[in-house]
């Protein structure tokens, strides 16, 4: 397959420069002629040399005719329209290969996923070590180089454990035992998000997704400008959020001092009221 690409960049891409091949069959044979189907009909003068090259090379595009996207969904929204010019081409005629239209908010392409079907089959002797993080601490580099050469001197290697698999288990297994003696102190695995994306930018993206979701139901030109309209302002905000974050850490880092590096850091803290003692008024009644 990769010398047909490398093929067709050597003609300067000429087949893949925005084909639109509507709703031509999957093989220009009459006999054995199979329809496809896109949301897209329009046609082009590239389509047929596309057309003719996948059959000449036994290539298959999967838009429009294979699991998954048998509606030929939409790959390019744009402002002037929307259109499908990015296309899966395979080698195989494979029918557990399978298209999917991804719904991205970062671009004007949607992305492509082919799926293969294909699974693999694991040997069952196969053992794998657990991976785990640990803190290292210069305090407790005596303590672990100690218990470390203890657990390697208690460490003996049968005639039927010399498989490589199953030594480094073992060995990960002492260097664990090691460490945990030695009073070694475990990583964490908390994820790190982007400090800028925050709840604001979570509720603009699913907003955005709902409009493409609309859209691709509907395939109303307002809907379609909506979709646009919305994905326009998000691509802002990203943009203001970033811009933020950036000029807060060029603040921080150009501090001279203490002060101006806690007038930054306060300007994001939450303020909190301050509330004075209660005071219990009394209510005098003349009698």
């Amino acid at each position: 397959m990769h010398r047909l690409v490398a093929y067709i960049y050597k003609l300067n891409s000429i087949y893949l420069s925005n084909a639109r091949i509507g709703l031509e069959n999957v093989t220009t044979e009459e006999d054995d002629a199979i329809s496809r189907k896109l949301e897209d009909e329009l046609l082009n003068f590239e389509r047929k040399k596309l057309l003719t090259f996948c059959d000449n090379n036994a290539l298959k595009i999967l838009n429009g005719c294979s699991r998954g996207d048998y509606t030929g969904k939409f790959t390019f929204i744009g402002a002037l329209g929307a259109s499908v010019i990015d296309y899966a081409i395979v080698k195989d005629d494979n029918p557990d290969i399978s298209l999917d239209i991804l719904a991205r908010t970062e671009s004007d392409h949607l992305p492509l996923v082919v799926m293969l079907g294909w699974s693999f089959v694991l040997q069952p002797n196969i053992v794998s070590a657990p991976r785990v993080r640990w803190c290292w601490d210069k305090t407790v580099a005596a303590a672990f180089a100690e218990e470390l050469d203890r657990e390697l001197q208690e460490f003996t290697i049968d005639d039927s454990d010399r498989d490589l698999s199953n030594l480094v288990v073992y060995l990960n297994e002492r260097m664990q035992r090691a460490a945990t003696t030695a009073g070694v102190k475990r990583s964490g695995t908390r994820r790190v998000d982007l400090h800028w994306f925050d709840r604001e930018c979570k509720g603009e993206k699913r907003k955005v997704r709902c409009c493409l979701y609309k859209f691709r139901s509907s395939h109303e030109k307002i809907d379609r400008l909506i979709y646009i309209a919305a994905r326009k302002a998000l691509r802002l905000l990203y943009h203001r959020k970033k811009k933020r974050d950036d000029d807060t850490w060029n603040r921080i880092r150009n501090s001279k001092n203490t002060t101006d590096f806690w007038k930054v850091v306060n300007s994001y803290r939450k303020r909190q009221d301050r509330k004075g003692q209660v005071v219990v008024i009394f209510r005098f009644i003349d009698r």
